[in-house]
């Protein structure tokens, strides 16, 4: 798997599998707006024992390095307006100054194993020379699992206005839907 776009480079409690479609629906906070996002591949990092949750994975997105979620993680530089409190948009910057849209949404909880598995949801949308990737997860106390999207081909009109706040180039936009 040499020429893979993401590669999973260590970890404790994970395996990476590709996933079967390359669709991912972006719904928007407050659920009025669904957005189609299709992308050459979609990968799932996820955690094999139920008992932990994904640690100290390293992988790497067309040659960027990550550890756990610090993709999320940069400097802010822009915050988007939200009509919610419980989630919002940023423009952040990674150290090396690559920019990225950052969201993030508290989930309601209604027990253990929402605490423990699904409490919060991320995104991060990033330009590099491939096209335009997409890194998200739900964690709790515990990470289950990392999906991340590379190589956008297509995706609905709505979504092209976050592709200009990340810098990215044109000839990098995929087709409209």
């Amino acid at each position: 798997m040499a020429d893979e776009a993401v590669k999973l480079l260590s970890g404790e409690n994970v395996e990476m599998n590709v996933c079967k479609e390359n669709v991912y629906i972006w719904r928007e906070a407050d659920f009025r707006i669904k957005m189609t996002l299709e992308f050459e591949k979609i990968y799932e990092l996820e955690h094999v024992d139920w008992d932990y949750g994904i640690k100290n994975c390293v992988y790497s997105v067309n040659g960027r390095d990550f550890k756990d979620l610090n993709c999320m993680r940069g400097h802010v530089i822009k915050k988007f307006p939200m009509t919610r409190d419980d989630c919002g948009y940023e423009l952040r910057k990674y150290p090396d100054g690559k920019k990225f849209l950052f969201y993030w949404e508290d989930i309601p909880t209604f027990d253990d194993g929402d605490r423990e598995w699904d409490s919060m949801k991320y995104r991060a949308v990033f330009c590099d020379e491939n096209g335009v990737n997409v890194i998200h997860c739900h964690e709790g106390y515990k990470l289950p699992r990392i999906r991340i999207c590379v190589g956008m081909k297509k995706v609905s009109a709505e979504f092209l206005r976050w592709l200009v706040y990340i810098g990215c180039p044109y000839d990098k936009f995929p087709e409209k839907i």
